[in-house]
């Protein structure tokens, strides 16, 4: 994305127009992931409220200097907030120019290799922002939304870094899975191999360390908030804990890197839930319109079937109706 388009699309995020989900993805990558990595706490609310001030001041002080000064003049909260922003606007149409984005539709898979040797198969619906060399860099650092497995090449003196929106993952050499998708209550980073550190994205000061065949779970619930006086629409509660998983003898998989074999696993999951992930693996978007068929729970193994046997099989569980409109769209009555 260039000056212009960036310019343009704080225009119009700024001036309340819709944004398409691929530019939703970007402005939470790039600005919330910025302001959460802030050692001050900067919600969605106050960073939309200060976008107007933040892009003017960003084109003052890019018009004036290439190199990024600090401005001393402002109240605290939006000092922080402006630093931050301030230089990932300037690494965007400048620094950002030696970085690579990759963006994958509902229905897409692909592989990458890193300039070091590190190998990233990433999932349907995902970001991954990553630098085209690690060689003046102090880490290795790429950022996630969404899902994908990493085989990160061994560097004692240069760790791997990977930002998510929830997570901060640190590791040397090993292989793992995360999976961080805005729309899912759950993040999680399982460890195949290795040893990784990890903590949420707002908690340096609580850090974890899994062992092989441990994940990280990050769990996020919703509650609606009753004071009228709050800004808040809703209070976010989050809970974090470590699982063990297992890996298959057989071909070496788990429940949460089948994805890569294009199997799915559905344990105690509603239509919705199974809908969502459908809609990820095949491409296809999937509307329900009967509310008791969408909080129906199923528990199935499908190994690389067609979208339609899915669900002609979850069909067997509890009768439903679907069709395709003239989009191509299924919808579940």
């Amino acid at each position: 994305m260039n000056k212009e388009e960036i310019e343009q699309l704080l225009k119009r995020y700024r001036n309340g127009e819709t944004l398409s989900e691929s530019e939703m993805r970007w402005m939470h990558s790039f600005y919330l992931y910025k302001a959460k990595r802030s050692k001050h706490i900067v919600d969605d609310l106050t960073l939309q409220e200060n976008l107007s001030i933040v892009e003017s001041a960003i084109k003052s002080r890019t018009a004036r200097s290439n190199k990024f000064r600090r401005i001393y003049q402002i109240t605290a909260a939006a000092a922080s907030l402006l630093a931050i922003l301030s230089f990932g606007y300037y690494l965007a149409i400048g620094g950002f120019r030696q970085e690579s984005e990759l963006t994958l539709a509902n229905g897409q898979m692909r592989q990458i290799v890193l300039e070091d040797g590190t190998k990233i198969m990433l999932n349907a619906s995902s970001k991954l922002i990553y630098p085209k060399s690690f060689a003046d860099a102090e880490n290795r650092e790429v950022t996630l939304i969404g899902e994908a497995f990493f085989d990160v090449a061994k560097n004692l003196e240069k760790p791997f870094l990977i930002h998510t929106p929830r997570m901060e993952i640190r590791v040397l050499g090993t292989a793992f899975n995360v999976r961080d998708y805005k729309e899912d209550k759950d993040a999680e980073t399982s460890l195949v191999r290795g040893k990784v550190e990890i903590w949420k994205s707002d908690s340096e000061d609580k850090k974890f360390v899994l062992s092989p065949k441990q994940k990280f779970v990050l769990h996020e619930e919703t509650h609606p908030q009753n004071d009228q006086n709050s800004f808040a629409k809703k209070k976010v509660h989050v809970a974090v804990n470590i699982q063990p998983f297992h890996i298959s003898e057989q071909d070496g998989n788990a429940v949460e890197t089948e994805w890569m074999v294009k199997r799915v696993t559905i344990k105690d999951e509603t239509l919705s839930q199974i809908a969502l992930r459908l809609e990820r693996m095949y491409g296809v978007k999937i509307t329900i319109h009967n509310k008791q068929a969408a909080g129906q729970t199923y528990s199935a193994t499908f190994d690389d079937e067609k979208i339609d046997d899915v669900l002609k099989a979850l069909q067997m569980v509890t009768p439903f109706k679907y069709q395709r409109n003239d989009n191509g769209h299924i919808e579940i009555n």
